[in-house]
């Protein structure tokens, strides 16, 4: 089965499926790129359940790079303890700190991940998913998703084959990139699991793990 043949029912079948199964976790609907950015460094080797209480409550104490800088550095700490990850404390003070000598924050690919601990995945979320800008989203579980879809061998590398990003690339609409992206998020985290829920999934009929299972998914 060729994914290229069927990229755009593909796309279409994940929007519509992820604006039924949208997960209003609270960073997706700030508007504060700041506390967006503090999101997906929290995000990162963490469990979402456990990101939540912490982020909400960071994002009522620290609304801005300043509020952080000029924080008690011990009730800092502790709000992120629950977290785990020290390192992570002192890069997002280390982020504020970059912000707050800046005019505005940075809305481009390069600049992004000038920040302190921000690479590709961090800068392409907060471009498309919280700054209107179209880019590609890669992790872990939208790989192994485009995997088992291709029937391509999945490892620890596969991520930066080129094909992935290609892939990526040919999947992720322009106009609706924001809500194509969301919906992956959602499918590849709550469908397209360990082992995958086949039955479920919007985009099966297409998969080359689906249709080519013997004693899968069915």
């Amino acid at each position: 089965m060729s994914v290229d043949q069927h990229s755009k029912a593909i796309t279409c079948s994940v929007i519509n499926w992820g604006r039924s199964n949208f997960i209003e976790y609270p960073w997706r609907v700030t508007d504060n790129i700041w506390l967006a950015i503090v999101a997906e460094m929290m995000l990162q080797r963490t469990r979402v359940k456990s990101v939540v209480p912490v982020w909400v409550k960071f994002a009522e104490i620290y609304k801005s790079p300043m509020d952080v800088l000029t924080a008690d550095d011990i009730s800092f700490h502790q709000l992120l303890t629950p977290l785990g990850l020290r390192w992570r404390n002192h890069l997002i003070k280390d982020i504020a700190s970059v912000l707050v000598s800046m005019e505005s924050i940075p809305d481009t690919k390069d600049r992004l991940q000038a920040l302190p601990g921000i690479g590709d995945y961090i800068s392409a979320a907060i471009l498309s998913l919280h700054m209107g800008i179209r880019d590609i989203l890669i992790d872990s579980n939208i790989v192994r998703w485009l995997s088992r879809m291709t029937g391509n061998k999945y490892d620890r590398e596969t991520r930066r084959k080129w094909w992935v990003k290609d892939l990526c690339n040919r999947l992720t609409p322009i106009a609706l990139h924001k809500e194509y992206n969301y919906g992956l998020l959602d499918l590849t985290m709550t469908i397209c699991t360990s082992p995958p829920r086949c039955n479920e999934c919007p985009v099966s009929k297409y998969c080359n793990y689906w249709v080519t299972s013997i004693d899968g998914c069915r």
